[in-house]
């Protein structure tokens, strides 16, 4: 499945030496769709430019590929925002707790 997402972030996990990068990607909704967002399920090898130049093709574990737009890092809108504030958050204090 291809993902065409309006706006990204890029997150970078480590373990042990292994490096894998996940995908925050969000879309602008409309009045009855509103925004939404998903998250990667992450690839260890870099994107690659579109043969068109206007974007990034990055696949992942899964199988899907995401089409990022080479000028929609961080275009989210304040729902993403917040989502990926509270995603992120989580994500720290989960990682906290297995180091304890």
């Amino acid at each position: 499945m291809i993902h065409k997402p309006h706006g990204w972030v890029i997150l970078k996990f480590t373990n042990k030496g292994d490096v894998f990068f996940k995908i925050f990607a969000s879309w602008r909704g409309g009045y009855s769709d509103g925004d939404s967002w998903r998250l990667s399920s992450g690839s260890n090898k870099p994107p690659v430019l579109s043969k068109c130049g206007k974007c990034w093709e990055w696949s992942q574990e899964s199988g899907s590929c995401y089409h990022l737009p080479l000028h929609g890092e961080d275009g989210y809108t304040f729902y993403t925002a917040k989502s990926s504030q509270i995603l992120f958050f989580s994500l720290e204090k989960m990682m906290f707790s297995l180091k304890e």
